[in-house]
């Protein structure tokens, strides 16, 4: 045995191992780094690291055979001992192997031990991350618009819903729509590292799409692909195109054309109506009647078509919202609080499972003042799509009417992070901020909105008001206005009234027409002007809680005012907290008040 190990030593064995771990484990860090890089084959890391074992004995069986010397390589029995590297050489040698092998182990045990910062698992890394931009329409006509805005948005639910990508929301990915970016942009504004890019074209019940993958990065493809198919292979061609995805992102899937078609419908025209309709619901105003009538239609084609009738639902309950001057808003917002919460119920009869249907049925039943059995459904909704950013916006809006700020503003940052351009998220954080004190914040987070979205200047300008630095709003509202003329006499009078109070003062006649900020109203005018606004839009069939209960401050303040029990007595308001129930975050005070926690 000690002649074996002499020999082995001798022939320097030992050292050729050492000298092959170290650049063996280099070479495969390499390979892996390269393959990431550049997008090499998924197979290329493994197929170093087998070149490398194969290599091992073969490299031994070298080191046995032949020697280095000065003169070159020799068989070893051919080299005499004069032409030997000289004992300190190989010392020297012996001891930059060992510091090698040292940082291998080292390195090795660290990675172990560590979180990386950058894993390479597909549901940890932003390379885990996709946008979905809308889809270009090159049907003959031109006509097909809003079917390639709804498709594009059902394949990057059906991305969200497989639960392993990273998928920026719909009104961040739109945001895009027609503006030939520079893809680069886009994905470094939206931060992700892939974007799903594609065009649509019909012809009757022909559908041809095409679907390409990029790298945000360096705009290389790394997929495409073009589908010849019916309207009526819809579903295959969208489970095909997330699977393809998952495929060249190493992340599996498992897309099932069927279990789509079990949520949505057999009936393809039922279903690019729906398509359409729900394209036309996210557009508002004038679009809402548009999409009124296409989903109507959808469900009259199929009248089990539950994604249909949730989505309607979703359309009836803001029609009044835009529309409430077309006729008496009394009329108009019973009429369509009733059609609001029988589609809902229809969805959810159809599919209890059906997140967009459990969505509806939350937002009908908050619309009726059922605090418990919304904020179940919303839950129900969320179990079944987590990253649901529209139900989590919903949601976080109803918990900040009850004054469950901190849980509001934690649901609307979550929105926020699914889909960060779309304003109406940033806004709600805003609000909430604000209403839990935290002015300085709460303007920053509206910063990128002032200016450009008139409810986000409102809300600063009545922080401004509420904070008495009359003079910034005042600065604010005139170099950005607000929604309208109207709207900004409103405003300025506010101001006026709040920086040099008057005890004749009289507001302008539009303010009992237009609800404005309720924070602005109360900070400048107080409590009782705050009380006269609410009976007035009470008797408009509004509802009275949609004012008072955007902050805890003016909830306080209105609560312990006489006027403010006779008027929900009238109402019968309290039976809303009285005889419904309560949300689990919030508890009953006396007969006819809560708090939340």
């Amino acid at each position: 045995m000690n002649g074996l190990l002499h020999e082995l030593r001798r022939r320097n064995i030992f050292r050729v191992a050492g000298v092959y771990a170290v650049v063996g484990w280099l070479l495969a860090q390499v390979a892996g780094t390269l393959e990431n890089a550049i997008g090499l084959p998924d197979w290329f890391d493994g197929f170093v690291i087998a070149t490398l074992i194969i290599g091992f004995p073969i490299a031994l069986l070298l080191a046995w055979a032949f020697e280095m010397t000065p003169q070159g390589v020799k068989r070893t029995e051919a080299v005499a001992q004069g032409e030997r590297a000289s004992v300190k050489t190989e010392r020297t040698l012996d001891y930059v192997i060992v510091a090698g092998l040292i940082l291998v182990g080292s390195m090795v045990v660290w990675q172990q031990i560590t979180p990386s910062s950058a894993p390479k698992s597909a549901t940890a890394s932003m390379e885990a991350s996709i946008t979905v931009l809308p889809f270009v329409d090159m049907s003959v006509n031109s006509d097909q618009e809003y079917f390639a805005d709804g498709l594009s948005e059902e394949i990057l639910n059906v991305l969200a819903q497989a639960g392993v990508l990273q998928v920026a929301g719909r009104t961040s990915s739109f945001q895009f729509k027609g503006q030939n970016k520079d893809l680069r942009a886009i994905g470094e504004k939206l931060g992700v590292a892939h974007i799903l890019e594609g065009s649509v074209r019909t012809d009757g019940d022909a559908l041809r799409i095409t679907a390409q993958l990029i790298k945000a990065k360096d705009g290389f493809h790394l997929w495409s692909q073009t589908y010849d198919r019916k309207l009526e292979d819809i579903f295959q061609v969208q489970e095909e195109i997330a699977n393809a995805i998952g495929a060249a992102l190493r992340a599996p899937m498992g897309v099932q054309s069927q279990k789509l078609r079990d949520n949505r419908t057999g009936n393809p025209e039922a279903y690019k109506l729906y398509l359409e309709g729900k394209a036309l619901w996210i557009r508002r105003y004038d679009s809402l009647y548009p999409a009124k009538e296409k989903l109507e239609r959808a469900v009259k084609l199929e009248p089990d078509f539950a994604a249909a009738w949730a989505a309607l639902s979703l359309v009836y309950e803001v029609i009044p919202v835009y529309f409430s001057e077309e006729q008496d808003q009394v009329v108009m917002r019973m009429t369509y609080r009733t059609k609001t919460l029988r589609t809902a119920r229809r969805a959810v009869e159809l599919a209890p499972d059906l997140a967009l249907a459990q969505h509806a049925w939350g937002n009908a039943l908050r619309m009726m003042g059922q605090w418990v059995a919304a904020e179940n459904a919303y839950r129900r909704a969320l179990a079944i799509e987590p990253d649901d950013h529209t139900t989590l916006e919903d949601y976080s809006e109803m918990l900040n009417y009850l004054g469950a700020h901190e849980k509001s503003i934690k649901l609307a940052k979550r929105a926020l992070e699914l889909d960060p351009l779309n304003p109406l998220y940033r806004w709600a954080v805003g609000r909430g901020l604000r209403s839990i004190g935290r002015q300085d914040e709460a303007i920053a987070m509206l910063a990128p909105l002032v200016g450009n979205w008139p409810v986000a200047t409102e809300l600063k300008m009545a922080i401004q008001i509420e904070a008495g630095k009359y003079d910034e709003a005042l600065t604010t509202l005139t170099k950005y206005g607000s929604i309208s003329p109207e709207i900004n006499t409103i405003y300025l009078a506010l101001i006026e009234q709040a920086k040099n109070p008057q005890p004749d003062f009289q507001m302008p006649e539009a303010a009992y027409s237009i609800w404005v900020s309720v924070e602005a109203h109360y900070a400048a005018l107080g409590a009782e002007h705050l009380l006269d606004m609410l009976e007035h839009f009470s008797t408009l069939g509004q509802d009275p809680y949609v004012g008072p209960m955007q902050n805890t401050k003016t909830l306080a303040s209105i609560r312990g005012n006489p006027r403010f029990k006779r008027l929900v007595e009238a109402l019968d308001f309290p039976a809303y907290w009285r005889e419904r129930g309560w949300p689990e975050h919030c508890q009953p005070v006396g007969d006819d008040d809560f708090k939340c926690f």
